[in-house]
């Protein structure tokens, strides 16, 4: 038996790494669902939660049959091929000739990525949203939305890839077209009936959404880590990137009600740590830890400044995807513009050398940056729309449940284990249900109702 060479060795050192990051992944699903859920009503939540798993047997399923070939096939400068279709013609190997880790362990890690995006923008339906027909559309969104994207700015003959836009672990792919994509569905339901239009409303379990926020922080740190796909001092700086970040942005959003609403925020905290990570994801493998700090509070501070977004758009967007995610995301990309630098390119002899941003000198970088925001938010919003139009006109898929129902909410529509219309466990009717879930309107509530401002 031959003895192990330096270069085996750390072949499985990585992909041991990459499975660990696959399971820590793993819990932003469960994550995604709790956040989501405690900003909701209570007779709404389960449905999110249950949405949650059931988009991550959805996308698994679907990148297994096609997902995974169409976004990292060898194919044109727009998509992949379906050589990789049902994994038929994978191989033990990995997915490039000299990559660093074999093909299986990065489809199980990379799945994740699609199933937060779809995750990301299906909370926009809530309170409203029927589960089967999201669902049908998550599936398309995938396959003609997220695998595009993915393929333009990672695989080797992706257009923007090749053009220069720098997107390390899914500011675009994910981020932006997971908060765009909320613009869009949410636009095409309208706005919920039991809510004034584009008002703020007290969420049911601030605690339930601080547990999601925890599980999403853990499983970031894996995410952008484990992008890298191998296990050096650089894996160290990404990890510390994205945890410094997400600090940094929730001290901000902390501080900031503090100082404007004089109380401390638990659901301010949250959102402003998922600023940070939102704002990292793009940049964590290629800035300095004190860029991806002052990244992490620039996007913080616009992500707090626009959270009024929905009342200027007219659109109910139920979790705030747009404003965290598509915006937190343009900031971050063009944070990365700015502040990525070669010198963590290079610390590892990675291929993926980089000229840098502005810092470096390299001007024409914001340039490709907003070519990949252009093409990522035009690209995301046309198709999502299209999909809620086509997918709504199919005889039994509605996007949106009937008035009575969303009184009714959806738990009592959609999920089994319901409290339907009960609170803490009393029955009540349609009309408690209202004046138990009517709109905050305390002039001291502050970020405890998102600190939007009310007519």
């Amino acid at each position: 038996m031959s003895e192990p060479t330096l270069e085996s060795l750390q072949y499985t050192i990585n992909t041991a790494y990459m499975l660990v990051a696959s399971a820590g992944v793993f819990v932003i699903t469960p994550g995604i669902g709790l956040f989501y859920a405690g900003m909701l009503r209570k007779n709404s939540a389960m449905q999110v939660i249950v949405q949650s798993y059931i988009t991550t047997f959805v996308v698994t399923i679907q990148w297994w049959i096609w997902g995974y070939a169409l976004a990292l096939g060898d194919g044109s400068s727009f998509l992949g091929n379906l050589n990789m279709a049902f994994l038929k013609d994978s191989n033990p190997g990995p997915l490039v000739e000299g990559g660093p880790v074999p093909s299986a362990a990065y489809f199980i890690f990379s799945v994740f990525f699609p199933v937060c995006t779809v995750q990301i923008f299906l909370g926009s339906t809530a309170e409203r949203g029927r589960v089967i027909p999201a669902q049908i559309i998550g599936f398309l969104f995938t396959t003609v939305v997220y695998c595009p994207l993915a393929y333009w700015f990672w695989a080797p003959k992706g257009w923007l890839l090749v053009l220069g836009t720098l997107d390390f672990a899914g500011g675009a792919p994910v981020h932006i077209a997971g908060g765009t994509a909320s613009l869009a569905y949410a636009m095409f339901l309208g706005p919920r009936k039991i809510t004034p239009r584009f008002h703020a409303y007290k969420p049911h379990n601030a605690t339930m959404s601080m547990i999601g926020t925890t599980l999403i922080w853990y499983g970031w740190l894996f995410f952008n880590s484990g992008t890298l796909q191998a296990v050096n001092t650089r894996t160290a700086y990404i990890m510390l990137n994205t945890h410094l970040s997400a600090s940094a942005a929730g001290m901000t959003y902390v501080i900031y009600d503090k100082i404007f609403h004089k109380k401390f925020s638990m659901m301010g905290a949250c959102e402003g740590a998922i600023a940070g990570l939102v704002a990292v994801t793009p940049s964590c493998g290629y800035v300095a830890p004190w860029a991806a700090f002052t990244g992490g509070i620039m996007t913080a501070l616009v992500c707090r400044l626009t959270i009024n977004v929905n009342k200027w758009l007219r659109v109910d967007d139920a979790i705030y995807s747009f404003n965290l995610h598509a915006i937190g995301g343009c900031m971050g990309s063009l944070v990365t513009g700015f502040f990525a630098s070669s010198t963590w390119t290079d610390m590892d002899g990675s291929k993926d050398a980089i000229a840098g941003g502005w810092i470096a000198n390299h001007w024409v970088q914001i340039p490709y940056q907003l070519a990949g925001l252009g093409a990522t938010i035009g690209w995301t919003f046309v198709v999502t729309y299209i999909l809620c139009f086509v997918v709504d006109k199919i005889p039994g898929l509605k996007l949106r449940v009937d008035e009575d129902q969303e009184l009714k909410g959806m738990d009592a529509y959609d999920i089994l284990e319901s409290a339907g219309e009960t609170i803490d466990g009393v029955i009540v009717n349609t009309t408690e249900i209202l004046v138990a879930h009517t709109p905050a309107h305390t002039p001291d509530s502050g970020s405890f109702v998102r600190g939007e401002k009310k007519e």
